[in-house]
């Protein structure tokens, strides 16, 4: 809607444009200069009355024709300016008044750039609701965060929350990220690990933070735009068994840019709220056409990254984990431990014929799922 009014009010042929606006004026321009032509012929018939009669006071007639064609003048412009107002969508004349937010030119707040920049007053009060057509509603929003800038698409969805379009990349390939408050969600400093293309295992530690990448079929564009995948202890910046165990809610921190956070799980989640809003069920495995809003030809652009499976061989020869599922199915982790099972976390996920989008069976937090960020209201 933003740009769509910049548009409205400033474009020279589109909707208020120079020429809608003279032909729309153009009434009120007639009826001014009729009046003001009667009003300049009684005043030249005054002076020249005044010329011929010494008992006639010149100057008060003079006054009078002037203050009535002045108070015309003043009247027009009031009527030019609320009929300029007629032509605008009600939407968009918040746009065309010095608030502090935006100039009377059309101007407006200024567009965000970077994923920490992003506000929920811009997200709530100054973007369309992505349907999965309207393109021009979609921000790209850039993160520098470990000196590896990744460009973010970003959108308003049918929930009301903006959310991350695209499945996060964070972390460095030859050494660990560090993460700060001033530019992640994070209370204090987190280390990311490195990010590995694979691990070998004896006895696999649920607890220790994990990145996985490159992954397999991974282009960096369009529906096979797969990010990295985390273990959940990852994802919440060093959540364990011991600091979030079964049943206690959400992490309080993610590896999000700031501002941001990791959506939540389970029934009444973030995920499950965005199915409703999608006319989905919100729960369970859903076969209805919620479905096609979580795909990537729906305004969710979900992308088939699928995991990381890391196999557990305690007390065995190191075996090597293995990607699974990319091209079939997608998975992305939420903020909240299972409410019995404190080896697993809730998940959210979808092939090509249904969504999940509170799934704790299997979700184990030493898996490898990918992440998508909503912005924090």
């Amino acid at each position: 809607m933003l740009q769509q009014c910049i548009n409205l009010i400033s474009a020279p042929n589109t909707g208020v444009g120079e020429s809608n606006i003279v032909m729309a004026l153009l009434p009120y321009i007639l009826v001014i200069a009729a009046f003001a032509l009667i009003f300049g012929v009684h005043l030249w018939r005054s002076n020249r009355f005044a010329r011929r009669s010494a008992a006639h006071r010149p100057g008060r007639a003079g006054l009078l024709s002037l203050f009535a064609v002045a108070s015309l003048a003043i009247g027009g412009l009031a009527l030019t300016a609320q009929a300029f107002a007629q032509q605008i969508p009600i939407e968009c004349q918040q746009y065309t008044t010095d608030d502090g937010s935006g100039g009377n030119d059309g101007s407006a707040p200024s567009e965000p750039t970077t994923m920490q920049s992003m506000t929920t007053d811009y997200c709530q009060n100054h973007m369309d609701t992505y349907t999965g057509s309207n393109e021009d509603s979609i921000l790209s929003l850039t993160d520098s965060r470990g000196g590896i800038a990744q460009i973010y698409r970003v959108a308003k969805l049918a929930d009301g929350n903006c959310w991350m379009l695209d499945n996060l990349k964070l972390g460095g390939t030859t050494t660990t990220t560090t993460l700060t408050p001033a530019d992640s969600d994070v209370s204090q400093n987190f280390i990311l690990p490195q990010v590995a293309s694979a691990h070998a295992f004896i006895q696999l530690d649920k607890d220790v933070a994990y990145v996985w990448g490159p992954v397999p079929g991974d282009t960096g564009e369009g529906s096979t735009n797969y990010g990295y995948l985390y273990s959940w202890t990852a994802v919440t910046a060093g959540a364990t068994r011991t600091t979030n165990p079964a049943g206690s809610g959400n992490a309080s921190s993610s590896i999000c840019a700031a501002g941001w956070k990791l959506p939540s799980g389970g029934a009444g989640g973030d995920y499950s709220k965005l199915d409703i809003a999608f006319g989905g069920a919100g729960s369970g495995n859903n076969f209805t056409p919620s479905y096609q809003e979580w795909q990537y030809t729906g305004p969710f652009k979900g992308v088939f990254s699928g995991a990381y499976w890391p196999p557990i061989n305690p007390g065995g020869t190191p075996v090597t984990g293995t990607y699974v599922n990319q091209g079939i199915a997608g998975r992305w982790w939420t903020a909240t431990a299972d409410a019995t099972n404190g080896d697993t976390a809730y998940r959210a996920g979808i092939n090509t014929t249904y969504n999940s989008p509170a799934y704790p069976s299997g979700g184990q937090r030493y898996d490898g799922a990918a992440v998508r960020c909503v912005l924090q209201l």
